[in-house]
């Protein structure tokens, strides 16, 4: 149509051309093709004069254009949408992976604490077993140390002093109890000779078995110390009969100590002497008790003497 228009040629045609495609236009939705079309028709009704046809054909094209405007607006406004949702998205998808970084970042710093509290927790169990060993081994020290400051290392009894100062506790506790209360002194018959005829280790093993033989008979009623060389000094809490008798027991347990082959016998010499009533003289019954033994010693030793 727009062909036959400019070579001025067969104007008709044309504008019967125009009339069938510019509903089909218009149906497509094609506003560019009827804009065209439309203004066709507006210069084919100016050139036949007919102004009221080409105004209306000339509205007409004003109006597909509007439309197609319109429709590029809207096109464009899509477009922008879906950029803005393509740009949302984005910054969402770099959101979620920043919070994905903060939350990797959160779950190593939490498992650094972690690592770190259990450390902390082995550390704090390795000095609590440390510190309880230190304590454990101190307490065995401790005990260790004072059996040694009160025990003699031979025999395995408490020492001179130790055993003078338990006796006296147990004294006073039996005066003021009203309770029995004994001193008894023995002395190894003959241990110088014993000593000079079998040697120094032999008078040590026999000083050694006394010690299991006097803690065997004598231990669970009272105290009992070696004073000194081949003395021992024995607090009990009996009256003299049960003293005497826990004696007899002491002898009939004692047996010859064997050293190199060498069959020792041994005898010992008692001194006894109780504490009377109302008596509160602790050293003068241990010098009663003395008297007694070296009386012994004097009658003929391998006896007791009260």
């Amino acid at each position: 149509a727009a062909a036959l228009l400019a070579l001025n040629r067969d104007r008709a045609e044309a504008e019967a051309l125009l009339a069938e495609v510019a509903p089909k236009f218009e149906q497509q939705g094609n506003w560019l093709l009827l804009e065209s079309a439309r203004r066709q028709q507006c210069l084919v009704a100016e050139q036949r004069g007919d102004w009221p046809q080409a105004l209306q054909a000339l509205k007409l094209a004003d109006q597909a254009a509007k439309k197609m405007q319109e429709e590029a607006k809207l096109r464009q406004l899509a477009f922008l949408q879906v950029e803005f949702h393509s740009r949302f998205k984005d910054q969402q998808i770099a959101l979620l992976e920043k919070d994905q970084d903060i939350a990797a970042l959160k779950t190593r710093d939490a498992e650094r604490r972690q690592w770190l509290l259990g450390l902390g927790v082995l550390l704090l169990l390795l000095m609590a077993l440390t510190l309880t060993h230190l304590l454990n081994r101190t307490r065995r020290d401790r005990h260790r140390y004072r059996w040694l400051s009160e025990r003699d290392g031979l025999t395995g009894l408490y020492n001179h002093q130790s055993a003078r100062e338990l006796g006296a506790a147990a004294f006073r506790a039996a005066a003021s109890a009203a309770r029995p209360f004994t001193v008894v002194i023995a002395d190894v018959d003959h241990f110088k000779e014993i000593n000079d005829g079998y040697g120094h280790a032999a008078g040590d093993e026999v000083l050694r078995q006394l010690g299991i033989w006097l803690r065997a008979v004598c231990a669970e009623h009272g105290c009992l110390g070696r004073s000194g060389g081949e003395e021992f000094t024995l607090y009990l809490n009996t009256d003299p009969a049960g003293a005497k008798a826990l004696i007899e027991q002491l002898r009939q347990r004692i047996q010859p100590v064997v050293v190199a082959n060498h069959h020792i016998r041994i005898t010992l010499s008692f001194g006894l002497c109780a504490a009377a009533a109302g008596a509160d003289d602790f050293d003068q019954l241990l010098r009663t008790a003395d008297q007694a033994m070296y009386q012994a010693k004097r009658g003929g030793r391998d006896q007791v003497v009260e």
